[in-house]
């Protein structure tokens, strides 16, 4: 077996966890090394990912959530635009939404470590949203509020969970978007109460964009446009049959290779966790930019 070199970046907060301890302990026992770098401010991450590709390792691990994966990533695209290095995610955080998806072992941190020691790279797409970078979804307006106003604590206390409580009591007082949009499709009207446009298949704990294949160079737009409460269950219901390939009802489900919007109004765009306000946004993939260590399977289209 060849021994790879890791650099974990592990998100500060979570550097005291025995279980953390442990399993970098038991992949440096397996033969691998193993350095580790902890954060303790906002760039930390950032700066990291690109000493990482300076010092040449096989793989950068992300030690965290969905946001430490989101600084890593621009971290390594800020640095590098065609990365070489591989990637690969032990995931600690609240919600965990790429790693799920992709079906990385979430709450066991040796496995996912050891995986991303022993795994296959594959080149994945990564979504550029103006000058930055994300791999799994970026959620727009009421979504991205729920993140914002989600307390750590809470986070902490119930996990994803948080997210579907908060995003509850935020559709009380939901707020209209609207906006000039313009896709491969041509330009259009836009007005959505919530969007999520995807690489990966999950986001917010639900899986919104289950068509969505990580390497095919395209994004899954995921919108739900103004309605009344009791239309709840019927967009519930949707998400449901999306994942079983029936058509929605209530809610919009589009694929394409960029999306732009330009509003008058500020809307809040949540990138991987990452927190925005933006009158003016630019999506694209980049296809199979990134090497990232992930198990095969129907997330990743035939080469």
């Amino acid at each position: 077996m060849a021994y790879r070199s890791l650099r974990v970046i592990l998100n500060g907060k979570k550097s005291a966890l025995p279980q953390v301890r442990r399993a970098i302990e038991e992949v440096r026992k397996d033969g691998h090394s193993v350095d580790v770098r902890v954060t303790w401010e906002a760039g930390d991450a950032n700066r990291f990912a690109a000493e990482a590709l300076d010092d040449d390792v096989d793989v950068i691990v992300a030690g965290g959530g969905d946001g430490t994966v989101n600084e890593i990533v621009n971290g390594i695209f800020n640095a590098d635009k065609q990365p070489k290095t591989a990637m690969g995610v032990m995931p600690l955080g609240s919600a965990n939404d790429f790693a799920r998806g992709c079906g990385i072992a979430v709450g066991n941190p040796t496995k996912a470590l050891r995986f991303a020691a022993t795994g296959t790279p594959h080149r994945i797409d990564v979504a550029r949203l103006n000058d930055g970078f994300f791999i799994n979804s970026a959620v727009i307006g009421f979504g991205a509020e729920v993140t914002f106003q989600t307390s750590e604590r809470m986070k902490k206390t119930i996990h994803g969970a948080a997210y579907g409580i908060t995003g509850f009591l935020t559709a009380l007082k939901r707020k209209v978007y609207e906006g000039n949009v313009r896709t491969p499709d041509g330009p259009r009207k836009g007005r959505t109460v919530f969007a999520a446009l995807s690489n990966g298949i999950q986001a917010g704990g639900f899986q919104l964009a289950p068509r969505a294949r990580l390497n095919d160079g395209l994004l899954d737009l995921f919108s739900v446009p103004d309605f009344r409460l009791e239309l709840i269950p019927a967009i519930m219901r949707d998400i449901r049959g999306l994942k079983r390939g029936r058509e929605p009802e209530v809610v919009r489900y589009e694929q394409f290779e960029w999306f732009h919007v330009d509003t008058e109004m500020k809307i809040p765009v949540s990138p991987d966790g990452e927190e925005l306000e933006l009158t003016r946004i630019r999506v694209e993939a980049l296809k199979q930019r990134l090497p990232f260590i992930l198990p095969d399977g129907p997330l990743l289209s035939p080469s």
